[in-house]
């Protein structure tokens, strides 16, 4: 029995609109391309993995998919979609008033998850 792995990457497009950063819609699209492109690079370094692992013998398939939305909600709802057994995310490990004022999605998917969460300290957020 093989293994799937699910890299999902979240635009947060709900914070950007949110706080006026798209001056209207028609100028949103163009604006968030880039960012799609990241997302989609910082995924496929997943699919990568399991590529390799699946060319030494290993049954692990890679899926990636970037979504644009809330990145707690969406997080959640594609965790529900897939059936995830486990959510694994990536945390800076911000503190003080950096975290207060930005919020932790990882804390609100630890707090809401259906499933087991797994963080991972990612490194100095800068």
């Amino acid at each position: 029995m093989g293994a799937s792995v699910y890299a999902l990457s979240v635009i947060d497009t709900a914070d950007l609109l949110g706080v006026g950063v798209f001056g209207d819609r028609a100028d949103f699209e163009p604006s968030v391309e880039p960012l799609g492109g990241a997302a989609s690079r910082a995924v496929g370094a997943v699919e990568e993995r399991a590529r390799e692992l699946s060319e030494h013998g290993d049954d692990v398939e890679g899926v990636t998919v970037v979504r644009q939305g809330s990145p707690c909600e969406t997080i959640l709802e594609y965790a529900a979609e897939i059936d995830a057994d486990l959510i694994v995310l990536g945390t800076y490990g911000r503190r003080g008033l950096s975290r207060a004022l930005l919020g932790s999605t990882t804390e609100r998917v630890v707090r809401t998850a259906d499933v087991p969460v797994l963080a991972v300290q990612m490194g100095d957020a800068g």
